[in-house]
């Protein structure tokens, strides 16, 4: 048999799954060709900050019934307008969070317990001033993290493709095998009005690569467990619960 005739042969059972996946993949293409964080796709503070939000984000608190993150403006380095991606289906932590006051002393705590802590000097060099506020966003399976200072400016250190497996989330990086995983654990607290979903996430592993010459791991622990995370918006019921 001739080879176009091999190949013909090979191609005639037509695989759906490919029709919804295409779009989806090459919007996450031209994203991550657009972006750039600290840890691979940092973006200038000053730019952001002059299209993305008010001053008063400082505390990046929103109104109750609103589920988009503060830092959420429309030049947001989640671009997806209109539909989310084929193929993508909604995730337990999806929507907005937004952690506590991060200080140096729960910088330096954070890599102290995972045995980083001569890192620390160095990563405070290159994180907002303290206090700030870490903004975390996940939708149609991705994930974007600004670190708010002071001054109320959002800086993007971190934007990737998640995924949410049972209590394991998964953050991967499109251009390479770099991965990143979390056991996240979540819990309602308070009731009625007052209640709220408080998100722990635990480093796990990860192979993410050194920035401005600091390993990956320092990067991760500290934009991503420094401190808890509160759900912003609607709805309080995530699960699982603590383990």
């Amino acid at each position: 048999m001739a080879v176009d005739e091999l190949l013909r042969s090979a191609f005639e059972e037509h695989d759906e799954t490919w029709d919804h996946e295409t779009a989806s993949a090459l919007t996450h293409v031209h994203e991550r060709s657009r972006h750039r964080s600290v840890v691979r796709r940092r973006v200038a503070a000053g730019a952001l900050a002059a299209v993305l939000v008010p001053t008063a984000l400082v505390v990046g608190v929103q109104e109750s019934g609103q589920d988009e993150p503060v830092a959420s403006a429309p030049a947001s380095p989640s671009p997806s307008p209109g539909q989310p991606p084929a193929g993508a289906s909604a995730q337990p932590l999806d929507g907005s969070w937004r952690s506590e006051p991060i200080s140096d002393a729960d910088v330096r705590r954070t890599l102290e317990e995972a045995g980083l802590g001569r890192w620390s000097d160095a990563i405070l060099d290159r994180l907002p001033d303290r206090p700030f506020v870490s903004l975390m966003r996940m939708r149609d399976r991705r994930i974007n993290i600004f670190l708010v200072g002071p001054d109320g400016r959002p800086q993007h250190y971190d934007g990737q493709e998640s995924n949410v497996v049972g209590d394991d989330l998964r953050v991967t990086a499109i251009w390479s095998r770099v991965a990143t995983r979390y056991r996240w654990r979540a819990e309602t607290r308070g009731t009625g009005r007052d209640a709220v979903t408080v998100l722990d996430l635990d480093l796990e592993a990860t192979t993410e690569h050194p920035s401005e010459g600091i390993p990956g791991e320092v990067w991760q622990r500290v934009l991503y467990t420094s401190a808890p995370f509160l759900r912003e918006g609607r709805g309080v019921s995530v699960s699982p619960g603590p383990r």
